[in-house]
């Protein structure tokens, strides 16, 4: 769901739309918000290291955290599942944000219960667990 639009008319994707939600709500739309504010370039996980004393990173991380609650909304109000699961390379960084963002959701959501939010059980890895797996089954 990485190319449903969060901002219209936002950032160019390699899909050829522009503002999907992979342009602002990953590791690289990370690093972009932070040198679009700054005009300097910084790693994702360097910024959410430091976003507890920098307050460019810490503006940046507000605003993953904004941007991933407001989708998370979205897709509430679109599908109302009984879980979202959150996974890719961000997951890696939740510590620094999964609570921020858990709150954003309840404050901002009009009827938060019936969803649960959970990390990826194999975080960032399930790709290549899921991906091993269908090759020794087939083997």
């Amino acid at each position: 769901m990485g190319h449903a639009i969060l901002y219209p008319n936002g950032r160019l994707c390699n899909c050829g739309q522009k503002g999907c939600v992979e342009q602002y709500i990953s590791g690289n739309g990370i690093e972009k918000n932070f040198y679009e504010l700054t005009g300097k370039e910084l790693k994702g996980a360097e910024i959410f290291k430091n976003s507890k004393i920098d307050k460019n990173c810490k503006e940046t991380v507000d605003k993953f955290v904004a941007d991933l609650g407001t989708y998370l909304l979205s897709i509430k109000n679109i599908f109302d599942p009984e879980g979202i699961i959150i996974g890719g390379g961000v997951i890696n960084s939740k510590e620094f944000w999964w609570e921020e963002m858990v709150n954003y959701y309840f404050k901002n959501c009009n009827n938060p219960e019936g969803t649960e939010i959970l990390p990826a059980k194999f975080l960032n890895d399930a790709g290549m667990i899921g991906a091993a797996k269908v090759a020794l089954d087939n083997i």
